[in-house]
């Protein structure tokens, strides 16, 4: 957790339930508030609802891929601010994602 800051909002996008239950261990131990999702059907009201800090976000979705989802959110106002982390373990995301504005990519 970053030292000083308490009750950082985590959305985590992932439609793999076993990743999800993984990555909310992970940061709940290190004391982040998690919230999963594994359908993006919502996600702005999700998002608008929830208030996340940061949305990390998988690359590869049903649908959809997490570099489109970042743009997505990059280009609505309410959401632009947010940072959005993509994790992949698809080995072309890299070069994909190069047009999305995602803030970090692992």
């Amino acid at each position: 957790m970053i030292p000083g800051i308490k009750n950082i909002k985590v959305l985590v996008v992932d439609d793999d339930n076993d990743i999800l239950d993984v990555m909310y261990e992970a940061l709940s131990y290190e004391g982040y508030e998690v919230h999963s999702l594994s359908e993006i059907d919502n996600i702005f009201h999700e998002i608008m609802s929830y208030k996340p800090d940061l949305i990390i976000l998988d690359y590869i979705l049903k649908g959809v891929t997490g570099g489109e989802l970042c743009q997505q959110i990059k280009i609505n106002r309410y959401t632009a601010q947010l940072p959005v982390i993509i994790l992949s373990a698809y080995p072309k995301a890299r070069q994909a994602l190069d047009d999305c504005s995602c803030n970090i990519y692992p």
